[in-house]
């Protein structure tokens, strides 16, 4: 018979603000996982949760690993051990999934704010610089935001 347990794993070093969170999740959704989800809980850690088979999990967590390793690099992420518990809160991944986009889309908003300051900075050259000056400025302008949507739809 195989056990359903809930599981932690601690995520450290080299997993913020470079999309591990989306990664884990998108890959906790791609299996047979029932539960779970990746929290952010302090600067360079990310807490893993999981509910499902116990065979599962371990197994899932192992090829974790060697994917985090591929992606971000060794030794930038360390994975911890696994901690079973009694209990735990771990969402339907589908909802962890939501609010995670959610959040990016928050960021690429904070993001396209500030970008617009700088635009409207922009309008303000053609008096002091000439319009050439302009013309190349409103073109990186334009560079950024192209980077900016692309890199946010990468996330996605």
């Amino acid at each position: 018979m195989l056990t359903k347990v809930y599981a932690k794993i601690i995520i450290s070093d080299h997993v913020t603000d470079v999309g591990c969170r989306g990664f884990i999740i998108s890959r906790i959704l791609n299996s047979d996982i029932e539960k779970g989800t990746a929290i952010n809980i302090g600067k360079n850690k990310v807490e893993l949760r999981l509910y499902g088979k116990k065979e599962q999990i371990e197994a899932f967590v192992g090829q974790l690993k060697e994917e985090l390793k591929v992606k971000y690099g060794n030794p930038e992420v360390i994975v911890g051990n696994i901690m079973y518990m009694k209990t735990l809160d771990v969402p339907m991944v589908e909802r962890a999934a939501q609010a995670h986009l959610l959040d990016q889309f928050d960021k690429g908003i904070g993001v396209l704010r500030e970008l617009d300051k700088g635009l409207v900075a922009l309008g303000e050259l053609p008096a002091k610089f000439g319009l050439y000056y302009v013309l190349g400025s409103v073109l990186l302008a334009a560079i950024i935001i192209f980077g900016t949507v692309y890199a946010i739809g990468a996330l996605m």
